[in-house]
Formats: structure tokens, sequence, C-alpha cells
């Protein structure tokens, strides 16, 4: 079986030869090349001065496959700078272009016109000139097209190399939530409208919702295998709202989401930090095919949520590099392999990403432990 079949037949409740990984990406292009090597690590992982829309050079299609290969994942995204970490980047989501490039920071512009600042070390950012001042204000605010053909230009010969090379393919979109707080308007801002302003958050949703959908279609004609998206809903002990807040603002467009993608036989893949085992039920309900991080120190624990949901769910994660590193090797190793022997025969995915410096022979002995198990 290739890795993109083993994940299919993961994703539909089948049986499966081997536990596949799916790595979740690096802070920076520099860490990537750092434990990977710069061979094999594309040239457009970063934002550069233009909105990088279409599929990547062929160059670096063969470089994704390098990348995937060094780091034994079994999914690529397509599109130029859609690789770096999972659910970010890609002509899918509101892109950003550098118009300012300092020694210890850069700044960003997106397309809707918010800047970000981001440092280069240590790695943080911090944004400023939301198009929203009020959401009042956006029946006015008007979006990239989602249509625009540029978009998508060499995307499906891209889907089809991928695949052919035997790998699950995916686009990243933006999420619901985060496609507000992230490009649109202050999160806490935002959570305030959740009491006081409903309408105007329905407003807003409804406006990010469909570009989302008509973005993810155009990806899911042009063949990819699912749709994967980031959208942080929590502490790591609680959701930002209530549950019936939860259910009247964002549940719907997961819910049109995921079917939507099994409208054509593809999956959904949802990224959340936070505490989500009250609403779980709800995702359980509207068929959200995959979720990631399900990290224990969350109170994600992977094996409570496989024991529970597996029946109709995937799982990704429960493997935390800030926590494996501070490990023996042998610790390590005995850390991934307890993990997957309890999961084996579930519908579960290793996943981990990188975004804490640690020797390369430490890395180095964490992917050689996952190749291991995955094949």
């Amino acid at each position: 079986m290739t890795k993109r079949e083993i994940m299919i037949a993961l994703l539909k409740h089948k049986e499966y030869k081997r536990t596949p990984f799916w790595l979740n990406g690096f802070t920076t292009k520099e860490m990537a090349e750092g434990y990977l090597g710069a061979e094999n690590v594309p040239d457009d992982f970063v934002f550069c001065s233009e909105y990088q829309k279409g599929a990547p050079t062929e160059e670096n299609q063969i470089k994704k496959i390098r990348y995937a290969e060094k780091s034994g994942s079994y999914a690529i995204a397509v599109g130029r700078n859609s690789n770096l970490a999972y659910g970010r980047g890609g002509p899918g989501v509101f892109l950003e272009r550098i118009i300012e490039d300092q020694k210890d920071y850069y700044v960003t512009e997106c397309e809707t016109g918010i800047k970000t600042k981001y440092y280069k070390e240590p790695y943080s950012y911090g944004r400023s000139n939301y198009p929203l001042t009020t959401l009042d204000e956006i029946d006015d605010l008007k979006l990239p097209d989602p249509n625009e053909e540029e978009r998508y230009r060499g995307i499906e010969a891209e889907v089809d190399f991928l695949k052919k090379k035997g790998y699950f393919v995916y686009a990243n979109t933006n999420g619901i939530l985060s496609g507000l707080y992230n490009y649109l308007y202050p999160f806490q801002d935002l959570m305030i409208n959740l009491v006081e302003n409903k309408a105007g958050v329905h407003k807003a949703i409804n406006k990010v919702k469909e570009f989302n959908l008509t973005v993810a279609r155009n990806f899911l004609e042009r063949g990819v295998d699912c749709i994967g998206f980031c959208d942080d809903l929590g502490f790591a002990t609680s959701l930002f709202f209530s549950r019936n807040m939860f259910k009247e603002f964002f549940l719907p467009f997961y819910r049109e989401v995921a079917d939507l993608c099994h409208q054509y036989d593809g999956f959904v893949h949802m990224h959340s930090h936070g505490n989500l085992l009250k609403v779980m039920d709800l995702l359980e309900d509207i068929n959200i095919d995959i979720l990631n991080p399900c990290l224990s120190e969350e109170q994600m624990d992977v094996e409570y949520l496989l024991n529970n949901y597996g029946q109709k769910m995937a799982f990704a994660g429960g493997i935390s590099s800030s926590k494996l590193k501070d490990l023996t090797d042998a610790e390590i190793e005995d850390e991934i392999k307890g993990l997957v022997a309890k999961l084996r025969d579930k519908p579960y995915i290793m996943m981990a990403g990188f975004s804490q410096e640690m020797p390369q022979e430490k890395f180095d002995l964490i992917i050689d432990n996952i190749k291991k198990l995955s094949g």
C-alpha cells in the first residue's frame, strides 16, 4: 500500500498496514533547513515580496517530495508557501507578502490589509492595521476573489504529480474563527461581540465562510484528498466560549465544510489547540474526519479520544516534541513505541511539530523512531 492508500484506508475505518505520520511542521524555514537540510526544503516555504499563488515550480515540487521523505510525512499540501506548518500558507488562505525586511524582523501585508510584524529571534509576531474597527463595517469590506484563476494555476497538475508519488494530498484553507481574528478583527473585540453584537459576528462569519467554502470547492474540484484548516478554540482547561456559543457561531461552518468534502469523496482535517471535550460529540456528529493535535497537556488525551469517538473520527497527534526533547534516547524510543502499541489498529495518525530548538541528534532520533513505526 502507498502512503496515500494507507491514509485513505485509515480514514474509511478499514484495515491498514502501518501507523502513518503527518508532519505538523516547523516555526521557521531556518529550523526546517537546519534539521532536514536546505536541499530538502522548498524555496517558497516563506513569504516573499509577492502574493504566492498557484503551484510551485517543478523544482520545488520535487523538493516537497524530498521534504516528506526526509521527515517521514505521508501528507503534502499543494501550492506555493504551503508546507512549513500544518494549516498555514498556500493559495487557499488569505495571502501575505513582505513589505519590509530588516535584520531582526520583517513586516507582511495581507490581502485583507492587515499587517504583521514577525520577529526572527526569538520568533514572535504582532498584528496591526486591522481592516475592521467595528463589525458594523463588514458589509463594506471586500475580500479577495476566491475564484481567481491565478490562485489555482497548475494546482491540478501538482495534485496529480503528488498522488502518483504515493502521497496523501491536501490544501490549507482559513479557519472560521482564526480567519476573523488573524486577518480582519482583533481577538479580544471579537470575543466581546459574541455577547454584545451577535448579528455583527454572524455577518462577519458568513463573509469569511463564503470565501473559505468557495476556495475549498475549487481545490476539491482539482482533486485534493483533503481540506485542512486551523481554528484554535480554547485554553488548556476550557473553550474560549460556551458550548451554546460554539453551536450558534462556529459549528455551522464546520458542518458545511465537512459535507462539502464528503460530496467529493474527500476528507476534512481540523486543527485546534485547547480542551474541546465539551464539544467533541458535536464534532463527531457532523463527521469531522481528523482532529489534531490531541495533547494530554490540553486534556485531550489521544487514547481517550479514540476510545470514545474513534468509531467515526480519526485523531492525529499525541506526540509532544517539547516533552520529548527533555527525555533520554531510551525514553524517547519507549514513549513513541508505547503510544503506537496502545493505538495500533485504531484510526490514529502520528503527528508532531517542532517549534523549539533541540540538538540535531535528538530530532533525528525522534524522526527515526517515527519512521520505523510508519514504514
